[in-house]
């Protein structure tokens, strides 16, 4: 199964980054910002601490949104987003993912990242060990 994913990211507050937006080298100082975050993400991924890696890449504000891959409706605000993380951390044994064929683009004050994202996981109760991609 091939997935699609949208990482939206506030470049400027989330990582704080100071830009004029239409300058050439702050827009590229903000897709490597984007790029660090990302990564910081998938790497929080496989740590299943529960949510303790998450909590240090996540604004902590009312309005941050998680639409993640096991959800049936969006999860909305900080303190709902943890929760999320701590209750998934507590099911895996193993995860992994990672993002290929990476996109990322800035406008003004908004930066995204779309590409394939790929991952293994191993639940604790061994009912869903499978492959993503």
């Amino acid at each position: 199964m091939n997935r699609l994913i949208v990482i939206g990211l506030s470049a400027f507050a989330a990582l704080g980054l100071a830009s004029l937006p239409g300058n050439g080298f702050a827009q590229q100082a903000d897709v490597e910002g984007v790029r660090a975050t990302s990564n910081a993400f998938y790497s929080a991924i496989a740590a299943l601490d529960n949510g303790v890696s998450m909590e240090k890449i996540w604004a902590q504000t009312s309005y941050v949104t998680l639409a993640g891959p096991r959800s049936k409706s969006f999860t909305v605000g900080w303190d709902a987003v943890k929760k999320y993380w701590d209750n998934a951390d507590k099911l895996f044994l193993e995860r992994k993912a990672s993002l290929s064929e990476s996109h990322i683009r800035v406008n003004g004050n908004l930066a995204w990242e779309v590409g394939q994202e790929i991952g293994q996981a191993k639940m604790k109760d061994g009912a869903h060990n499978r492959s993503i991609s």
